[in-house]
């Protein structure tokens, strides 16, 4: 009982988070599948319910070739408790759990006890990374299975980091990069510690086989069975258009977005003040090599997968840097800074790091929606336009709108209700529900309010406009 107490006493900041985000998980427990979640686990997830796991290939219009580890386990947790939002929350809990666990011992890596909950509560609650925590999102099983295996790489516990780097491979197309990302992490820092890469290769190269042979086995299989390697650029897909390679005036754009992509969220204002103390305090300060190292690969190889291609950029494909980055401007911090200025200094950005939530970018400005909880009001206000056209028995079919709103009920409440809206055509088209969520481009955006609003929804700077098109 004794030694109970006193593992609770010590680590008293990290059992009441685990207790918090339970709470919190609980009470967004009808938060029903947002943004890419939706066909990248809910839309797959519903078909191996449905077909009871006859196979793990999946049928042309679902375009994905194999299930994904996410997708497995939503739909078994619907075999065996049922298929609803709370139930599917509550199986989410667990890797919320293994997650916090793992940052726990990860910050606890590189900063003295006294200023863990600091530097915890500073990652944990960087707005990125706190929405895929309490999101159904796959980027929590990234997460949860990169800082695994990242924990595992330090303890050098190879079977672990065999386990983890494989799992992390199964989650996705992102996860099999994350996990190249980390081998080549593994493979450089125990180089730089053996000075021989012969002498690593033979060391280490059973641990990244798994991981490998996956990847390996995804793209034939992709090849064979839907006759692309690694991502589908047909016009049939809806991620087609996102592999196409882009010209130069795009790929200047693209360099902006993701300048963007990672000074928002309040990221902006934390590297801001770290950029003063590192102006005024750089000849005392030591850096944490292998974090620098890590981040500076991690960097390498996303910009090489984003900048060249069509793919929107979301803020969420660098929360895995954000916490890295994170955990290693806050060892600059507390090693550089009196203790009581260091703490006083975490209260301003976990401050910070909150109040980033209630930002909303101008209409036409595209925004990481499923990366902040400032989309939160979303979720009421849809509910209040389909009980609009559900009084005026008004069918869906002939309301237009667009992502995320074109997901049937189904897949995105998982109750029985197969209605959905259809695609913007204003020439078929009797209503259009447009909203900030969808990022539309600014044509149709200007195009749309050429049209009669007849019944807008607002809260928090979200909005959900009716337009009588005929």
């Amino acid at each position: 009982m004794g030694k109970i107490y006193s593992c609770f006493k010590d680590n008293v900041v990290f059992f009441v988070v685990i207790i918090c985000t339970f709470l919190v998980k609980l009470l967004f427990s009808d938060t029903c599948f947002f943004w890419d979640s939706i066909s990248l686990i809910s839309v797959p997830a519903n078909y191996l319910y449905e077909t009871k796991f006859s196979s793990l290939l999946y049928p042309p219009e679902i375009n994905i070739t194999l299930a994904t580890f996410p997708q497995v386990y939503t739909a078994l947790v619907w075999l065996l408790f049922g298929k609803n939002l709370f139930v599917t929350h509550l199986a989410y809990s667990l890797f919320v759990v293994i997650f916090l666990y793992q940052l726990y011992r990860f910050c606890g890596r590189f900063v003295s006890k006294e200023f863990i909950p600091f530097v915890y509560l500073f990652v944990l609650l960087d707005t990125t990374i706190s929405t895929q925590v309490l999101l159904l999102t796959p980027d929590l099983f990234l997460l949860v299975f990169s800082l695994w295996s990242l924990n595992s790489l330090y303890s050098k516990k190879n079977i672990q980091v065999l386990f983890s780097l494989f799992m992390l491979a199964t989650v996705s197309d992102r996860g099999m990069i994350l996990s190249g990302i980390l081998m080549l992490f593994h493979f450089f820092l125990h180089a730089s510690q053996e000075k021989s890469f012969l002498v690593v290769l033979k060391k280490y190269t059973w641990v990244y086989i798994p991981s490998i042979c996956f990847f390996l086995f995804v793209v034939l299989l992709q090849k064979v069975c839907s006759g692309y390697f690694f991502v589908n650029t047909a016009d049939t897909s809806p991620w087609g258009n996102h592999w196409q390679f882009v010209d130069f005036s795009a790929f200047l754009k693209n360099i902006v977005v993701v300048f963007l992509r990672c000074f928002e969220n309040g990221h902006f204002v934390v590297l801001s003040i770290f950029s003063i103390i590192f102006f005024l305090k750089r000849k005392t300060i030591v850096y944490e090599k292998s974090l620098l190292l890590l981040c500076g690969i991690f960097v390498l190889v996303m910009l090489l997968c984003t900048l060249p291609f069509c793919n929107p950029i979301n803020t969420r494909y660098f929360a895995f840097l954000f916490l890295v980055f994170s955990v290693f401007l806050s060892k600059v911090l507390v090693n550089v800074l009196l203790p009581k200025s260091a703490k006083i200094l975490f209260v301003i950005l976990l401050f910070v790091n909150v109040m980033s939530n209630f930002i909303v970018y101008p209409e036409k400005m595209a925004q990481s929606w499923d990366s902040s909880f400032a989309h939160f009001p979303y979720y009421e206000l849809r509910n209040e336009v389909k009980t609009f056209f559900d009084n005026k028995n008004i069918d869906y079919s002939e309301v237009g709108s667009a992502f995320p709103l074109l997901q049937s009920i189904k897949d995105t409440e998982l109750i029985e209700d197969d209605r959905c809206f259809s695609s913007i055509d204003f020439e078929k088209n009797g209503f259009v529900v447009y909203t900030n969520i969808s990022n539309l481009d600014d044509e149709i955006i200007d195009r749309i309010k050429k049209y009669h609003c007849i019944k807008s929804f607002q809260k928090n700077g979200i909005f959900m406009r009716v337009y009588k098109i005929h």
